[in-house]
């Protein structure tokens, strides 16, 4: 249930700008039909291309996962200078930020991972790649068809659904390939 963890309302998410950038509202429009409406606070829709908050984000995880196989604690405190510089940055001037001092590695790559979560809401596949590359974790989600009425969706780990078809265009193109279960 990676995904339906609650994100921790503490000292460090205070002043944290994003809550109020991201917004999904969602419509019932009767006979059982539902619209969400997402709209994104930043620079255009999203999933336009790589933004320097992924990088900074991506070059943290790469130096927390090295950390961690290497041992090399050094990589750890450059990990937080970039998580952090990230984060200041997210935050309400007016308010003091307070930097993460997270010593930890595992604790410190899962902060890096909900801090993608944070950051990426609405921006094309980021999550779903995310998830991926995390070993497609089992992961359920609610869905309210009406209100007052739901339903449960689950995703087991490593499932099917986390792989996408091949057009046939592209197969018809390359005998070779083999579509995806």
């Amino acid at each position: 249930m990676y995904d339906n963890r609650p994100i921790a309302d503490t000292a460090i998410y205070l002043g944290d700008l994003r809550s109020r950038t991201y917004l999904l509202t969602t419509a019932y429009l009767g006979a059982g039909f539902k619209v969400d409406f997402k709209y994104y606070g930043g620079n255009g829709t999203g999933g336009e291309g790589l933004r320097t908050a992924e990088l900074y984000l991506n070059r943290a995880e790469a130096k927390i996962n090295l950390a961690i196989t290497s041992g090399n604690t050094s990589l750890l405190q450059e990990a937080l200078v970039d998580i952090n510089l990230l984060r200041s940055s997210r935050y309400d001037k007016r308010k003091s930020y307070i930097p993460i001092t997270i010593n930890n590695p595992s604790e410190l790559l899962t902060f890096c991972r909900e801090e993608r979560r944070r950051e990426f809401p609405f921006e094309g596949g980021h999550r779903w790649f995310d998830l991926r590359r995390y070993g497609m974790p089992s992961i359920k989600h609610y869905y309210e068809l009406k209100p007052g009425s739901s339903q449960e969706v689950t995703l087991a780990q490593g499932d099917n659904r986390y792989t996408l078809q091949i057009p046939n265009v592209v197969l018809e193109r390359n005998a070779n390939l083999v579509q995806n279960p």
